[in-house]
């Protein structure tokens, strides 16, 4: 991955990490309503209240922030999805089916407004690594896959 798009230290006390977290979450709200134009760092500093320095001890710039958001979203994302992956190694049955299309809308459900900014921007030649080896391209056409088997 780009190094721009790395974070530029990692939180370890408390205290940094929900400064951080803060900082995300400002971020996402921001890419949310208004993409990439509506982000600015100076906008994200001021909404989780922190100086624009702190904000950069962290994030070099505007990009590895979206990617900041982009690895919390995705996590989010797996963590929704959860077991309903299994259905792949315990063969497709109605009920495993059900369990599968259930795991899908939860994910579909964790932050709407975000998957629909990221996945806009997955389209974008410049932005590409920004998504790089994220494996929610795989998982989507493995499933896209089973359900097209299983007609």
């Amino acid at each position: 991955m780009e190094k721009a798009l790395l974070p530029r230290k990692s939180p370890v006390q408390r205290r940094s990490k929900e400064m951080v977290e803060a900082i995300l979450d400002a971020a996402a709200r921001l890419f949310a309503a208004g993409g990439l134009a509506g982000m600015t760092t100076n906008a994200v500093a001021e909404l989780a209240g922190v100086s624009i320095g702190s904000l950069y001890q962290y994030f070099p710039n505007k990009l590895a922030l979206v990617r900041g958001v982009y690895e919390r979203h995705r996590s989010r994302v797996r963590a929704a999805v959860g077991g309903g992956m299994a259905v792949f190694r315990d063969g497709l049955d109605r009920a495993s089916l059900r369990r599968l299309a259930g795991a899908v809308l939860r994910a579909h459900r964790v932050e709407p407004e975000l998957q629909a900014r990221f996945e806009a921007l997955r389209h974008e030649q410049a932005l590409c690594g920004l998504f790089a080896n994220d494996g929610l391209q795989e998982l989507g056409r493995q499933l896209k896959a089973v359900l097209h088997d299983n007609r």
